[in-house]
């Protein structure tokens, strides 16, 4: 063994595996961007409006993972586990406590578990800027491919 591979094995057993992408992880509660259908950040969190929108996203996705982070108010932490259990969509918590978040940080991510999305918009006021007028039935029509409405 050289001594490089010495080194990097000796490091790798004090400091742990290094992460890919260790700051963008973090930010998105656990996994990557690519990966992320929808957000809502503490302020978001507080409009109801945006918690019917992310209940139209999981009625959409409901094999996705609901990632929410530690630091999310106790009513507002019921609500999403209710909404989550309601839709049969799987939910997980990041150990955050502790920090000092601002209003415009991720308190809940949307996100497939293992696939690349690849979404441009993510913020669950960009994707549903008038969820209030939609039921979800329309939603869900709206939101069909043209190949579901042509063969439905």
């Amino acid at each position: 063994m050289s001594d490089d591979q010495l080194q990097d094995r000796l490091n790798n057993g004090i400091y742990g595996t290094p992460k890919i992408k260790a700051a963008e992880q973090k930010k998105f509660l656990g996994t990557f961007r690519e990966r992320v259908q929808a957000t809502l950040t503490f302020e978001e969190l507080k409009d109801p409006q945006n918690l019917q929108a992310l209940k139209l996203e999981m009625a959409a996705h409901p094999k996705y993972i609901l990632l929410v982070s530690g630091d999310v108010p106790q009513t507002s932490l019921q609500e999403l586990l209710v909404l989550g259990k309601e839709q049969g969509i799987e939910t997980r918590f990041t150990a955050t406590r502790g920090q000092i978040y601002q209003p415009n940080d991720l308190a809940v991510v949307f996100a497939s578990k293992n696939e690349a999305l690849h979404q441009d918009i993510i913020d669950i006021t960009a994707l549903h800027p008038h969820t209030s007028n939609l039921t979800d039935e329309e939603y869900l029509q709206k939101k069909k491919s043209f190949w579901q409405k042509l063969f439905s």
